[in-house]
């Protein structure tokens, strides 16, 4: 990726991977071992990807505030989300379904339409560093201050602070039921059967 760092990586499938770098490109892997440039985002710098599973859809996110979606084997131009702040983490079940999160405390929800975003505010303490979507009807997303906040079926609650040392840096969900969020400082949640438990790996790990 020449002077750019790479600063996120998505596999829709076992034989396409997308990859994006703080220069702007977008990458693009086939199996066996070709990478190829498949798209830019200017002037910005891309950070995470998130492709849907099948390879038909993906989007990036930069810290600008604008993203570009992949469909029908095409990137379009960058498009306008936020205005004001960085967007910061993008998950995409479906491939008419995304939530990108930004470090103002605000979710953004693509259905399918490349131009129509729709904002809700989620947190008002903190800025929202990840957010996971295993499907639709169900996402998780943190925040530095260690808070965790759920969005079923298009409504966004919660707010308790589940990390009581540091902010939350990463959550992924495999399914409405588990999900996992970790931190800086080598701790870790786990959300299992409707409640979130705290623990450490440096405590499990020698």
């Amino acid at each position: 990726s020449n002077n750019s760092t790479i600063s996120g990586v998505s596999c829709a499938s076992a034989t396409a991977c997308f990859a994006v770098d703080t220069g702007g490109k977008i990458l693009a892997y086939q199996s066996p071992a070709s990478w190829t440039v498949a798209g830019t985002d200017q002037p910005a710098g891309l950070n995470p990807i998130s492709c849907a599973p099948g390879g038909a859809s993906c989007v990036a996110v930069d810290s600008s505030g604008n993203a570009v979606v992949y469909n029908q084997n095409t990137w379009s131009d960058p498009i306008a989300v936020d205005s004001q702040d960085s967007l910061t983490s993008v998950s995409c079940p479906t491939p008419t379904f995304c939530v990108a999160v930004d470090n103002g405390g605000n979710a953004y929800t693509y259905t399918g339409s490349t131009t129509s975003w729709s904002a809700a505010p989620v947190d008002s303490n903190g800025s929202l560093t990840s957010v996971s979507c295993p499907a639709p009807a169900f996402c998780v997303a943190v925040d530095d201050n260690g808070a965790v906040f759920t969005d079923s079926n298009g409504s966004w609650s919660g707010g308790n602070v589940v990390d009581q040392n540091t902010g939350f840096s990463q959550v992924s969900c495999s399914s409405p039921q588990f999900c996992m969020a970790v931190d800086g400082n080598g701790g870790y949640a786990v959300y299992s059967q409707g409640q979130w438990s705290q623990g450490a790996v440096s405590s499990t790990v020698s």
